[in-house]
């Protein structure tokens, strides 16, 4: 098992524990995976281990890894950015 695989099993692990403690169900809960200067061999691993929502910071590398990610992802990538004109551009434009 990767180091990846390992670390996301644990993180959901506590989320169960969180959610049984807070009364609340485990699904109601979205784990994010922020991918800010991860590698795109990483965030495959990360889709292969099941997770399914991604966010970028960075406009111009969201779009250099998206491509590469996406399919067959059918998640979701989430730009979480300030919004420049630029960036709006950029995400518009995609």
């Amino acid at each position: 098992m990767s180091e990846i695989t390992s670390n996301i099993r644990r993180v959901k692990q506590a989320i169960r524990r969180a959610a049984e403690k807070a009364g609340r169900k485990q699904d109601d809960i979205k784990l994010i995976a922020i991918s800010k200067t991860v590698e795109t061999i990483k965030i495959k691993e990360a889709i292969n281990a099941g997770l399914t929502i991604f966010g970028e910071n960075r406009i111009q590398e969201a779009q250099k890894k998206k491509p590469n990610c996406l399919h067959p992802f059918s998640g979701i990538w989430l730009d979480i950015c300030n919004l420049t004109r630029l960036n709006t551009y950029l995400i518009c434009s995609t």
